[in-house]
């Protein structure tokens, strides 16, 4: 019986010792994948960075993206200046209109005043027209 034993044992310990063998070539051929996927990782990130920071012929897309956002905050404020000129030549307008309904009220009464206050808004309007134009001129 104790022979018996001792082979069963032996028999145990070489199929214990095969599947372990097994499972270390399995890891190690696991582990060779993992290696050769993290080279290709390191390798796009390399170029990726290269891309992002140095560039491919033209700037990097960090210089890239920095020109951007100076150009739109040039162009933010040429907006602002624009949008200041077309408020000046809003509210102008809105004072035509307002000298407008004037005139009519004045052509009921005196036509020679009519004539004046159309003299007077076009002044107006080619004043303010005048000024809004200097304030974009000097701003650009």
């Amino acid at each position: 019986m104790g022979a018996g034993n001792n082979d069963d044992l032996k028999e145990q310990m070489a199929r214990a010792l095969k599947q372990a063998l097994s499972y270390s070539q399995d890891t190690a051929v696991n582990i060779a994948r993992i290696d050769e996927r993290v080279a290709t990782l390191k390798s796009s990130m390399e170029g990726l960075s290269k891309l992002l920071f140095v560039g491919n012929g033209k700037p990097s897309l960090v210089t890239q993206m920095a020109e951007l956002g100076q150009s739109i905050l040039m162009l933010q404020g040429e907006m602002a200046s624009l949008t200041s000129g077309l408020g000046s030549l809003n509210s102008s307008m809105s004072q035509f209109k307002r000298d407008e309904q004037e005139m009519e009220k004045l052509h009921q009464s005196n036509r020679n005043a009519r004539n004046i206050a159309v003299l007077s808004s076009v002044t107006s309007l080619i004043v303010a027209l005048i000024a809004a134009l200097a304030l974009y001129i000097t701003r650009h």
